[in-house]
Parts: C-alpha cells; sequence; structure tokens
C-alpha cells in the first residue's frame, strides 16, 4: 500500500487495520469516540488512505465485543473465528456473544450507550457526594463501582463527550473539597475532575480492603464464590490510569485505620504491577506475603478464611523482586527460630520457604542464604587450610575450587596477600601438584588478588604474556588466567595490553562455547574504560541475549548507555538490574540510584536514599567497599555543587567520607591500583571543592587536586580534564603563569583520551560539558587580574599572574567544540592544538595573502565575588596579509543573546513567504548588527575576510546576514580548526557530483527548480557525476563524497532539534523521499534519512559541498560549545566547507544563488567572495532573511 500524501509504502495486511478496544482502555475508548479510528492512517503522515479499519470493542463486564467488519478482507468475518480470537480476552470460558455493527459510526453510538450505562453508579456517588452521603453509599455498593465503571468516569470527567456525563446536583459555591469538582464540574479543570474521581476509586478498593481484613480478623470464611485473588483481579489489576491510583493509593490507603497490613500491602503491590512504578513498600508486601504463604502450608488443611485470602503464584512473581524475596525468606526464618519453632530444625520449615520462594519465581533461595551463612564459618587461615585438606579426601577438583573461594574470602576482604599464598599452595598441593594443578591454583589465586585490588602482585606471579608451563593447560584455563592477567593489567592502569589479552581470550572461544559472552562481557568493560561505550554496548547487548537478564549485565549495560548520553535507557537497565539482584546488592544500587538523582536535581530523594544506604564504618569498610564508597561521594559532591539543603545527619556523613576516601587512595596506591587511587583521590577532591566555604580550605582543596593529578602521573594514566582546569586555577591564582599553561594546554588530551574514538559525538557530547564552570571560573580569575581600568592583558594588578592574550585565546578555545576536536585528535592526529599554545606568533600563521583576517569571538566568564558580572566577553583578532596581530576585548551591549537566538531561530525557521515582514525585523537583533558592524568597522578593511567563533550561549544568531554586506564572512569552530583548515591546500575544484533529490509528489515549480539547478551545476565541470533521480541513495551520495571535489546536493532537508538531528532526503530503492517532515520523520522516513551521524563514518568526502537542503547548514549546540551538523560531521573525512541553507527556504528563491556561488566558485573565485556577491546580487529581488539564508562554514578560500 502507497500513501498518496507523502509516498509512503508499507504492507496491506490485515494486521495494521484491525484495532481492539478494551472496555479500560481510556485512552482508545477516546479515539473511538471522536472518530479518529474511523479510517485506516498512513503510519509516516497520519493522512486518511481511504480505508476503514476493523474495530473491535471488547466489553468483558457485558460478556460481549462490538464489532464493526470494515475493508479488512472485503468480507466480514465468520463468527467462529471472530470467537476464537477474541476467548482469550474474555474472563471465564464462556464464549463472547458477538454484535456486528454496519459501520464505525453505529459501533461508537452502541459503545457510547454501553458506556453511559456504566456511568449509572458513579451519578449516584455525585448525588451522595452532595448529599455528604458518599461514604455510606459507597461501603454498601462498592462492588458496583467495577474499572469499567471508572473507565466510562474517566471519559465522562474529560468533558469533551456530551453524551458522557456524570449530571451534577446542587452544589454548595463556598464547596472546595476534594470531591467538589464531581458535584460542580464546570467550576474546575479536567485535572482536578480527574483527581476526585481518583479520590473515589480510592474509597471503592478501600472498602475492598476493609471487608477482607474482616474476613481475616474474625477468623471467618468469605461468602461462597468469592475469593481475595479474584477481587484483586476484578478490582485492581484492570483499573485505567494504574499509575496515578499507585501513586495515590500509598498516600491515602495507608493513612487508614484498621486495615489489616497484608491486604492493604497486596492491593498496593497490584496496583504498582506492571506500570513501571516502584512499589516503595515492596519489601513489606513480600515479608507479608511469605509469612502468609507459610501459615497456609504449614498447616493441612488451612483455615478457610486463610484459603481464601491467597494470592495467586503469578500475582507474586509479579510484584515480588529477589532482594525483597531474600529478606522476606530470611525475616520468615529469622521468626521462626525466635519463636523457639526451630526454624532449621522445624521439618519442612526451610522447605517450604523454598517452595514458596520457587511459586513467587525465585527457586534456590534457600540454597543462596545457607550458601551466605556459610561463609563465616571459617576465620583463620590455618581453618581454611584444614577445612580444605579434610575436604580433599571425598571432593573432586570441580568442588575444591569453589569451596575455597568460600572459606577464604575474608583473607581477600582484609587483603593478606601471604596468607592468600600459602592457601593457593596447599590448594595445588590438594589438587595434585601437577600442570593443571598449577593451572588451577594460580588462577584462583589471582582472582582472589585481583579482588583484593593487588594487581601488581598477579602481574609479578603471571606476567603479562602466557608462562611456558602454560602450553600444557588446556583451553579454558588458559583463558582464566588470561582473564585474571588483563583484569590485573587493567587495575594497573595498562589498558591497552589489557585489551590485547581480551581480544586474544574472544579468539580462543568461538561463539559456541558457553564462555563466549563472558568473554564479550570482559572485552565490553575494557572498551568503555578506554573511552569506546559505542563498541562496548553491541558486546553487552549481545551477551544479555545469549544469557538473559542478569543483574550484572544490566548495570553495566546502564554504565555503556550513560556514557553515550541515553540517560533513560541507562536508568531503565540499572532499575531492572536492581529488581533483579539480591537483598546484599541493594546498597550498591540504591547509591548508584541516588548518585543519578543528585546529578538530575532531584536533591532529597536522593539525600533519603544517601542516608539510608550509607554503611561504611572506618577504614576497614573503606577498603572493603572502595567502589561504592565512590559513589556515594561522587553523589555527595553532585548535591553539595547544586546547594543542597542537607540535615544534620547528611552533614555529618559527606564531612565523613574524605579521611575515608584519603585512606583507600593510600591503600588502593599501594596495593597497586592505580586507576582505583586516582578515582579516590579525585572524588576526595571533588568533595572537598564541593564543601569548601573558606580561606582555610583552599589549601586542602588544592592539595587534594595536585595529589589527584600526581597519582596518574606516577602510574602513567591519562590525565583528567577537571583536574588540568582546578591545577590551572590554582596556579594563575598563585602567578605560576606557565604552569596553568601547560595544564591548559593537557586538557584536549585529556578529552580526548576519555571520549575521542567514539564516532557519533552527540553520544558524549554532554561529558565534557562539566569542564565548562572551571573553564567559567579561569576565565573570571583571568578578567580579574586586570586593573579596573584596564582594557589590556598588560594592565594587571601588582604580584598578580602574567596574563596575555594566549590565555584568552586559550580559554575561549577550550569552551569550544570539545567533542568534535577530540573526535579530530583520534582520526586527524596531526591535527591538535598547538604545543605553544595560541599566542600571537602562532595565530600570524593564518595571514592570508591579499586580505587581511578577522576573527571574532566569545567566551564565559564567572566570577568568585559579586563585584563583577559574570557572562560573556567578546574578543576580536585582525591578522593582516603581512602577519601583524592586533587584539582587543569588544565592548558589550546589554543584549540578552540566548533569549535573542532562540526567538530568532523560531522565526526562521517557522516563516513562510506568504507573511507579511521579515523575521529578522526584530529591535534587539538591530541593535546586535548594528554593534557588529561598528566594532568590524574599526579595524577590518574592505577586502577583509571575517571568521565568526560562535560560542553557544549565541545559538540561533545569524551573524552572517549582519556582516555579510559589508565583508565576507564564515563560521568556524575554532582556532584549532582554522588552523586544520589553512594548512591544506587551496580546495580543488576539477570534478563535480551532482545529486538531484525531488520528494514523492513534488511540487511541479519545485522539481523544474531542482532540475535546472543541477543541469547548470553538471555543466561546471568535466566529467560530473549526476546519478538518475532514483539513484541518488546512500550509495551514489559516498560514491560522489569518494572520488568528487565538490559536491552539489540538490534535495529536501529533515532537521529534529530534541534528537539533535540535522539529516539529507535521499532516495531508496528507486523510491524518492517521503513528501512532507511528518512522514520525514517517521519509521518509515528513516530509510531515507541521511543523518549527519552516517557522514562521519564515511572514509572520504568532497572538499568542498554545496547543498540546498532546507536547515542543512545550521547546526546543534551541545556539550562543551559543540556544533552537531553536517559540517561538523563531513571535517573529520576531508571536507573543508560546506555551503548550506542556515534554515528552511523556499527553494525558487535559493537555488539561484547557490548556483550563482557554485559557478563563481568554480571559476576560481573564493568561496567566501562568491557566496558574499551572489547573495548581494539576490538583494535586489529577494528580502533579505532569503537572500541571505545560505551560510558557509569552514574554509572560505
Amino acid at each position: 500500500m502507497r500513501c498518496a500524501r507523502c509516498g509512503a509504502s508499507f504492507p496491506g495486511g490485515a494486521g495494521s487495520t484491525v484495532r481492539l478496544i478494551g472496555e479500560t482502555d481510556v485512552v482508545l475508548l477516546g479515539a473511538l469516540l471522536r472518530g479518529d479510528l474511523d479510517s485506516v492512517r498512513c503510519p509516516a503522515c497520519q493522512a486518511a488512505l481511504g480505508r476503514t479499519p476493523m474495530l473491535i470493542a471488547v466489553l468483558p463486564s457485558k460478556g460481549a465485543a462490538y464489532y464493526t467488519a470494515g475493508q479488512v478482507r472485503g468480507h466480514s468475518p465468520t463468527a467462529s473465528v471472530m470467537r476464537a480470537n477474541l476467548r482469550a480476552l474474555l474472563p471465564g470460558a464462556a464464549a463472547p456473544r458477538l454484535v456486528e455493527h454496519p459501520d464505525a459510526e453505529a459501533l461508537r453510538r452502541a459503545v457510547t450507550t454501553e458506556l453511559a450505562g456504566q456511568l449509572v453508579p458513579l451519578r449516584a456517588v455525585v448525588r451522595a457526594v452532595a448529599d455528604g452521603t458518599m461514604p455510606e453509599l459507597i461501603s454498601v455498593q462498592w462492588r458496583m463501582l467495577t474499572p469499567a465503571v471508572f473507565a466510562a468516569g474517566h471519559l465522562a470527567v474529560v468533558g469533551e463527550f456530551p453524551q458522557l456525563e456524570l449530571g451534577g446536583a446542587d452544589a454548595d459555591e463556598s464547596d472546595d473539597s476534594a470531591l467538589a469538582p464531581l458535584v460542580a464540574p464546570h467550576r474546575y479543570a479536567h485535572a482536578d475532575r480527574l483527581a476526585a474521581l481518583t479520590l473515589v476509586q480510592l474509597a471503592a478498593l478501600d472498602e475492598l480492603c476493609r471487608e477482607w481484613s474482616a474476613f481475616i480478623d474474625a477468623k471467618c470464611a468469605s461468602p461462597p464464590g468469592v475469593t481475595f485473588e479474584e477481587d484483586l483481579h476484578a478490582y485492581v489489576d484492570r483499573g485505567p490510569d494504574r499509575s496515578r491510583l499507585a501513586t495515590a493509593a500509598h498516600e491515602v490507603l495507608r493513612e487508614q485505620e484498621g486495615l489489616v497490613p497484608y491486604v492493604l500491602e497486596a492491593v498496593l503491590a497490584s496496583l504498582h504491577a506492571g506500570t513501571g512504578v516502584t512499589n516503595p513498600r515492596g519489601s513489606q508486601w513480600a515479608e507479608l506475603y511469605f509469612a502468609h504463604e507459610l501459615v497456609a502450608r504449614a498447616r493441612r488443611p488451612p483455615a478457610p478464611y486463610i484459603t481464601a485470602s491467597r494470592v495467586a503464584a503469578e500475582r507474586a512473581q509479579a510484584t515480588i523482586p529477589h532482594e525483597h524475596a531474600w529478606g522476606a525468606a530470611g525475616a520468615a526464618l529469622a521468626t521462626l527460630m525466635t519463636e523457639g519453632r526451630g526454624g532449621l530444625a522445624l521439618p519442612g520449615g526451610p522447605a517450604l520457604l523454598e517452595e514458596i520462594a520457587t511459586g513467587a519465581g525465585h527457586p534456590h533461595l534457600m540454597e543462596a542464604m545457607s550458601q551466605a551463612h556459610l561463609r563465616s564459618a571459617v576465620n583463620t587461615v590455618e581453618g581454611v587450610v584444614q577445612e580444605l585438606r579434610r575436604e580433599a579426601a571425598t571432593r573432586g577438583p570441580d568442588d575444591l575450587v569453589p569451596l575455597v573461594r568460600l572459606h577464604a574470602e575474608f583473607l581477600v576482604a582484609q587483603g593478606r596477600v601471604e596468607d592468600l599464598e600459602a592457601v593457593a599452595e596447599a590448594l595445588r598441593e590438594c589438587l595434585g601438584g601437577d600442570g593443571p594443578a598449577r593451572g588451577r591454583s594460580e588462577t584462583w589465586l589471582a582472582g582472589a588478588l585481583n579482588r583484593a585490588h593487588r594487581p601488581a602482585s598477579v602481574i609479578t606471579r603471571l606476567g603479562t604474556a602466557p608462562q611456558p608451563w602454560e602450553a600444557e593447560l588446556d583451553t579454558d584455563l588458559r583463558v582464566n588466567l588470561h582473564h585474571e592477567r588483563a583484569t590485573a593489567l587493567e587495575g594497573a592502569g595498562r589498558l591497552a595490553e589489557a585489551l590485547a589479552i581480551r581480544v586474544a581470550v574472544l579468539g580462543l572461544l568461538n561463539e559456541a562455547s558457553p564462555r563466549h559472552p563472558w568473554a564479550l562481557t570482559n572485552l565490553a568493560l575494557t572498551q568503555l574504560d578506554m573511552g569506546r561505550p559505542d563498541l562496548a554496548l553491541p558486546g553487552i547487548e549481545k551477551a544479555i541475549r545469549l544469557l538473559g537478564p542478569d543483574p550484572s549485565l544490566l548495570e553495566y549495560k546502564a554504565m555503556a548507555h550513560e556514557a553515550v548520553g541515553d540517560r533513560s535507557a541507562a536508568e531503565a537497565a540499572l532499575a531492572m538490574a536492581e529488581r533483579l539482584s539480591s537483598t546484599d546488592r541493594s546498597r550498591h544500587y540504591a547509591l548508584l540510584r541516588a548518585h543519578r538523582l543528585a546529578v538530575r536535581g532531584r536533591s532529597d530523594e536522593a539525600i533519603g536514599l544517601l542516608t539510608s544506604a550509607s554503611g561504611l564504618k572506618g577504614t576497614a569498610a573503606a577498603t572493603a567497599d572502595g567502589r561504592d564508597l565512590l559513589t556515594e561521594s561522587r553523589a555527595w559532591a553532585a548535591l553539595l555543587d547544586r546547594r543542597a539543603e542537607l540535615h544534620p545527619a547528611a552533614e555529618a556523613r559527606a564531612a565523613a567520607l574524605p579521611p575515608l576516601l584519603h585512606t583507600f587512595a593510600e591503600w588502593s596506591e599501594a596495593a597497586g591500583h592505580a586507576t582505583l587511587a586516582a578515582a579516590a583521590h579525585r572524588c576526595r577532591a571533588e568533595l572537598l571543592d564541593a564543601m569548601n566555604t573558606g580561606a582555610t580550605g583552599d589549601d586542602l582543596v588544592a592539595e587534594a587536586w595536585r595529589e589527584a593529578h600526581a597519582v596518574g602521573e606516577r602510574h602513567g594514566l591519562a590525565p583528567d580534564g577537571m583536574t588540568l582546569l582546578k591545577l590551572a586555577f590554582d596556579a594563575y591564582a598563585h602567578a605560576d603563569t606557565e604552569a596553568a599553561r601547560r595544564h591548559l594546554a593537557a586538557v584536549p588530551a585529556a578529552v580526548a583520551a576519555e571520549i575521542g574514538g567514539v564516532p557519533d559525538i552527540s553520544k558524549v557530547v554532554h561529558a565534557p560539558a562539566k569542564l565548562a564552570a572551571p573553564l567559567a571560573d579561569i576565565g573570571g580569575l583571568l578578567l580579574g587580574v586586570l586593573t579596573d581600568g584596564g582594557t589590556e592583558p598588560s594592565q594587571r594588578s601588582p604580584g598578580a599572574a602574567r596574563v596575555e592574550w594566549p590565555d584568552f585565546r586559550m580559554v575561549a578555545e577550550l569552551q569550544r567544540d570539545a567533542a568534535g576536536r577530540a573526535a579530530s585528535r583520534r582520526r586527524l592526529p596531526d591535527v591538535t592544538v598547538l604545543d605553544e599554545g595560541f599566542t600571537d606568533a602562532a595565530v600570524a600563521r593564518l595571514a592570508q595573502p591579499g586580505h587581511g583576517l578577522v576573527v571574532v569571538e566569545w567566551f564565559y566568564v564567572r566570577h568568585q565575588d559579586d563585584q563583577r558580572d559574570s557572562g560573556l566577553c567578546s574578543v576580536l583578532t585582525r591578522i593582516d596579509a603581512a602577519g601583524h596581530v592586533t587584539t582587543y576585548f569588544l565592548p558589550q551591549e546589554q543584549i540578552d543573546y540566548a533569549r535573542l537566538g532562540a526567538r530568532l531561530r523560531k522565526r526562521l525557521f517557522d516563516w513562510r513567504p506568504r507573511r507579511r515582514g521579515d523575521p529578522l525585523d526584530q529591535a534587539e537583533w538591530r541593535r546586535a548588527e548594528e554593534w557588529m558592524v561598528n566594532v568590524l568597522r574599526t579595524c577590518a578593511e574592505a577586502d577583509d575576510h571575517v571568521v565568526v567563533l560562535a560560542h553557544a550561549a549565541m545559538a540561533g544568531l545569524p551573524w552572517h546576514t549582519a556582516i555579510g554586506p559589508h565583508w565576507s564572512v564564515s563560521y568556524a569552530s575554532g582556532w584549532t580548526a582554522l588552523h586544520s583548515l589553512l594548512r591544506q591546500p587551496v580546495p580543488p575544484r576539477e570534478r563535480i557530483g551532482v545529486l538531484t533529490v525531488p520528494r514523492s509528489g513534488e511540487q511541479p515549480e519545485v522539481a523544474a527548480a531542482l532540475r535546472a539547478s543541477a543541469g547548470r551545476a553538471a555543466a561546471l565541470g568535466a566529467g560530473a557525476v549526476a546519478p538518475q533521480e532514483g539513484a541518488c541513495d546512500i550509495a551514489a551520495f559516498e560514491e560522489v563524497m569518494r572520488h568528487c571535489d565538490v559536491a552539489v546536493l540538490l534535495c529536501h532537508g529533515f532537521v529534529n532539534h530534541v534528537e539533535h538531528e540535522v539529516a539529507l532526503m535521499l532516495a531508496d530503492r528507486g523510491n524518492a523521499p517521503l513528501a512532507d517532515s511528518v512522514a520525514a520523520g517517521s519509521s518509515l522516513g528513516n530509510a531515507h534519512r541521511l543523518s549527519w551521524r552516517d557522514c562521519v563514518l564515511l572514509p572520504h568526502a568532497s572538499r568542498t559541498v554545496f547543498s540546498a537542503a532546507c536547515s542543512s547548514g545550521m547546526s546543534h549546540h551541545a556539550g562543551l560549545g559543540d556544533r552537531l551538523g553536517i559540517f561538523g560531521a563531513l571535517r573529520h573525512s576531508g571536507t573543508s566547507a560546506v555551503v548550506a541553507p542556515g534554515w528552511d527556504v523556499v527553494a525558487s528563491a535559493t537555488l539561484p544563488v547557490l548556483d550563482a556561488t557554485l559557478a563563481r566558485f568554480m571559476a576560481g573565485q573564493s568561496l567566501g567572495r562568491a557566496l558574499r556577491q551572489a547573495s548581494l546580487d539576490a538583494t535586489e529581488d529577494l528580502p533579505a532573511w532569503l537572500a541571505w539564508s545560505l551560510t558557509l562554514e569552514g574554509d572560505w578560500r
């Protein structure tokens, strides 16, 4: 099937034209009543396709299914087919009563009638509210208030459907109670009416709880045929808007007195099941469920009221995660023992608990708890060796290694290397003393030493390559030893060596090996440590597909998602990991969640988790639980950075952490675990920095940062960007300018080491954003060095640091293009920040023959005191043809550039030719234009070229429209980019490639303009590459990029601001792109989109690109001054310039400007001057927003 409107093609099978509508599905019921389901719609653009779907309204309360057959198969399905398909949707075994209706309108009337009938009990409630008798009514008639009734009520309170009204009553106008919106709906908003209806639902659930509480309290049987499970299914499971109801229930039902806890918690847990909302009282429900089931199973036969009030095992599986089952089983066992019933000796006691746990979806729970109990049975090294030798008489090798790990773990926790080695010798002896015995014992010992954070000891014993004696070992043992070597190397910060071993391990195991997922996971973790989450994530996901969801794998997946910026996916993976984990890991996940909450500004929740989960007590605990200590410290630092208010207990906890961190760092370094030591020092420095409130703390904070840097240098670790900036600030503050410059110059390499290997920089662009604040602090400090009246760096306060223009240029540069520059360092290693910094001599090398070069840039400053305003500073630098450099600060206009940019961006994207006026005609923008032109006139000559290094705070400001009428102008990402561009020869312009891609159903004048432009472009170059329109797909694009000096892209564009998307719309399999932006943004339109992310992966790209695609010249500002778009992607593959529209344009107006620019450029004129002259000529016939719609980013030569 093909859409006539947008051209999308998709399968036309029945599956896409049948809609099942449940009687409590308020979303689909509302769509049915509004007529939104009357026609089958295009999944791309939502246009009606002229076909009617089959609509089936399933009404279990009526035991019926109302349907209209539509045009699914051209005829009505038989009743037997319909009945077979619907039986599973209806409760009970009764076949549904099928009621056919001739069309959607008839079905709508029938469903509306049924819904109106469902409102009868609610109308009685409304009258009772007005009379003040609602509690009495609901206590008698609560079983009439079914989920179907409340679904009808939801639709009624929307106020959209006149046929569905709850009615009203004589309302007291002064009544402002929570239920008043039901009585006088006209006085209240929809949200208020819905909230009142929710209170009625809760009142009905309260009665359900009271009735079952009374049965249990009285120990009497419920009425015949009624069970608690059936009532939960009928009144709780199928209700509408259960997420809202679950949240409200905790506030309302828990305040009610006289409810049996088992009943209340069962209702609350059931409300949360399947909603994605975490049940905050899940552990209480688990304990009550286990206790209730224990009573039911211990007595034969159980009392009738116990039997009637049991819930189904499926409900327990849906509401009790593993950690809550663990805690509940432990509590039940402890209760049995405490009450003198001999829990362990009671025949069937643990067995009953295991039976309950298995029914709840957690088999082997009691066995796991028993193993955990045994870990504390042996507590001396002699005891371990004795136990090992005793067991060796009856156990085989496969049993001895797990046994020694179980009994010797306390030696690992205490870091007792010599004792661990003694146990390893005993183990080797017990295993027989041969080569395999050595392999097993060395593997166990290396694992124990790694867990004890002793990587140096592992490397000393095993080396970094296989030893000769390992040759006789089988594959599994060789893999194990490789794994422990790699783990130790990672701990020592030698990641490249570790990665090589991880790859070798994967080569030893074929994909059919059960250990293949394990090897994939380990490789992925090493890739994560090396800053390649994009490579790590597929490996982790493959391991999950092979092994199923596992808490550790899900935690690693969360780490990878977080590293690539997908926070929602990270939170979902972590939440699932927490649900599946054992109770002894609950603290670990609580701290991880607290850190994420703190970073996102949800301070109260984070503090609550931290104060309940914090459990470290002194040095020994710190060394045993170091990684959680780091997580907790980062969470407190994030809270303090956000100025969260801490209560005394929280303050005390935060203040107690720095000494523990210092101890853990020293202990880790002594053990050879350099990466942990560096991380601990950084966490300590961050926490002290966040806590710092006075001069006394300054030296302590600075010393902490210095130590964090020193430990990395001692062990050859990659530098940390935040640490370098903190050290640079301290060096400037102490007048050590040279040290400050060295630290700043090292920052790009630090960022590249962290994220530079990820091709799609949008996935890691957020990572360097944390450096914005310290960079702004340095900028403020540098400005503060100047005297109050000074306008030059040479005018500084006595005794202050020597501040010169290279210092300001470096700070400004580091606030721009952080992730893009990191990617450039990886792909083009010769293009780096100059070692000498941005001195005048370095800047002078940008001089161009025949004209001057003017560079305008901005950087953000933040002052430590209140005497100066924080904000943007602007600097102008002119390099004349002879290489003389002049730089000065520009006077500032009081303009809110961020607000102005947002307003102009919206106006330019929304503007259409038929609209009167000019989108650029804004008073504040005219002031900014005038300011820019005036400051340039003070130094720029007529033939000069102006380069704008825009700041992220100015996103959306079209400076080229202000500068273009006076000088040629282009945009660049920074000084580094300018040096890399101008080191290349002038762009060649020999071979031209042209792609022409009208979209489906293109307007004739647009198609004609595109084809005419294509003809003119192809005529300009010898041997032009110009595929047929239907063949202008991604493969053709890659061919043009590979072989042509100049690429001309005559196609449409696509922009998605939320996803930071800029894309070109190309053909796919001979089909033209879809017709409009809605269709282009759909899943069907995705096949036609060539994203800037795809462009990043190109091995080669044309030096110069001309694009007619709407908005393809724009870039999304993100992270630390990064510009995400077509040019930013293609520059890594060889493109030096892109000319393209900065916003949505009119093809017939813009294409002639593009054609004229291309013709001048191919004739030998510089690109900057060609574009300026073509735009100037266009102003005679076009408004400014069209004449100057084309932007130039990159090389203007």
